[in-house]
C-alpha cells in the first residue's frame, strides 16, 4: 500500500474514533496476531468487529 494513503486513511480514523487508541499495523503484524487470539495467548479483534 501507498505510504500516503496508509497516512490519509490512519487520520480518517483518528478523527472518526477521538477516543479510540488506533494502532496501525502490518498485514504480516495482524496475521500474527490473528494467530495468538486463537492460540488463546492474547485477546485481539480487528477494529471493524469492535464498532
Amino acid at each position: 500500500m501507498n505510504i500516503d494513503i496508509a497516512k490519509k486513511n490512519l487520520e480518517i480514523l483518528k478523527k472518526e474514533y477521538p477516543d479510540k487508541v488506533i494502532i496501525p499495523t502490518s498485514g504480516y503484524a495482524e496475521l500474527i496476531l490473528k494467530e495468538l487470539d486463537k492460540q488463546g495467548k492474547i485477546f485481539y479483534r480487528p477494529w471493524r468487529k469492535l464498532f
